[in-house]
């Protein structure tokens, strides 16, 4: 962390959050009751494909926020959130997904798991081509696009 003219500023680096962004004391305590708790759940994989993440967690998260739980998903990390939400948004007779050209390679893989038909869209230097897109959307509407966004 640095200072600059008397404001705090956080770094965003890839992969080094600030210590005091990690409520280190509260993750040991809340660790160890769920290890004690639920040790033989704890350390298995979540199902794959149509699963929102774990019900007590949306329970807790819906009440916090005042939101239908039925509405919330939670994952462990980009790639199972990355599935859960294929699984969900191409549920319907929909398998269509615009993805960019060239794409994350284990997008792919989890789009194409739940059934999706991939239709690559180019790139510009600043990002997706919109009139590709805009094109596109006029002859179908797809279950979603898929985009990288960067700074």
């Amino acid at each position: 962390m640095t200072t600059l003219n008397s404001q705090t500023m956080i770094h965003f680096t890839r992969g080094v959050p600030p210590l005091e962004s990690i409520p280190t004391h509260d993750l040991v305590v809340h660790t160890t009751a769920l290890l004690h708790e639920e040790c033989d759940l704890v350390f298995q994989y979540a199902p794959l494909g149509r699963y929102q993440g774990d019900p007590a967690l949306r329970e807790q998260l819906g009440a916090l926020h005042e939101v239908d739980p039925d509405r919330l998903f939670v994952g462990n990390g980009s790639l199972q959130v990355l599935d859960l939400l294929a699984g969900h948004l191409l549920q319907d007779d929909n398998p269509w997904v615009y993805v960019e050209a060239p794409t994350y390679d284990r997008a792919v893989q989890i789009f194409e798991r739940h059934g999706a038909q991939l239709v690559g869209l180019p790139m510009e230097p600043d990002g997706l081509d919109i009139e590709v897109l805009r094109d596109k959307l006029r002859v179908r509407v797809p279950a979603f696009v898929y985009t990288i966004p960067d700074f």
